[in-house]
């Protein structure tokens, strides 16, 4: 994998986030579809008590934004001690789940960590030192653990889809599990058979149900974030749109 952060491949989610969690104000990490895939994304607490998002929408650069408002886009610079980034007046230096901000022209410092939130994994960006290919992202990881949970349909209240740890899935219909079966995140990259053509950048799930149900289940991951989940059935076609219930 390339060692620059894949926003692209990280087509992924889920989302801008695009609803976060919230942390003292702080949105937390994931990933957002956008119409080129998903863009990683990550927030940060620091140590000077500032804090921002970093988003990440090509392996050439960096986006840093404040409360929703875009401050600068950083060019990326290397990737010997984490992955910097840095213009002639900042520097930023992502390494493990943290990043390190160098202000040029007053050479003060401060480190940024990644709020805490049991129910989102933080984005990690490979250790400073490892040098090429030290970032080791895997797309497919984070969907599965940022899935995890109820979710109800927007369009019937009564049908809630719940995937749980180590990959197993339950359909609820009025309070009642009607089907079970396994949930599978896969790209183009690590394809498991179905009958469609695959887009480069695009994350899917499979899901393989018994029950009432019994059947293989296709989707386009097209938004996941805290709130909202998003799938669009690519074997008879359709948007799903899920709330997060628990």
């Amino acid at each position: 994998m390339n060692t620059k952060i894949l926003a692209v491949l990280l087509v992924a989610l889920v989302a801008a986030l695009g609803a976060y969690f919230y942390y003292q104000g702080v949105p937390a990490g994931g990933v957002e579809s956008t119409e080129g895939g998903f863009v990683l994304s990550a927030s940060f607490a620091c140590a000077d008590n500032s804090y921002f998002i970093a988003e990440f929408p090509d392996a050439n650069s960096v986006v840093i934004s404040v409360d929703g408002t875009m401050v600068r886009t950083v060019p990326f610079a290397n990737d010997t001690a984490g992955q910097r980034y840095e213009d002639d007046s900042i520097a930023y230096v992502f390494a493990g789940e943290e990043v390190t901000v160098t202000d040029k022209s007053t050479n003060a410092t401060t480190t940024c960590s990644q709020p805490q939130d049991p129910n989102l994994a933080p984005v990690n960006f490979g250790d400073a030192g490892e040098g090429p290919g030290s970032v080791q992202q895997d797309v497919r990881l984070i969907v599965a653990e940022s899935i995890v949970g109820k979710w109800k349909s927007t369009d019937d209240a009564k049908f809630v889809r719940e995937f749980q740890e180590g990959g197993k899935v339950q359909d609820w219909y009025d309070g009642k599990v009607v089907s079970s079966g396994t949930a599978t995140a896969f790209t183009s990259d690590n394809a498991l058979a179905v009958s469609f053509p695959l887009e480069r950048d695009v994350v899917y799930i499979q899901l393989k149900m018994s029950g009432s149900q019994a059947q293989t289940l296709n989707f386009k991951l097209n938004k996941l974030t805290p709130d909202e989940l998003e799938l669009t059935y690519m074997d008879r076609g359709g948007v799903l749109r899920f709330t997060y219930v628990e």
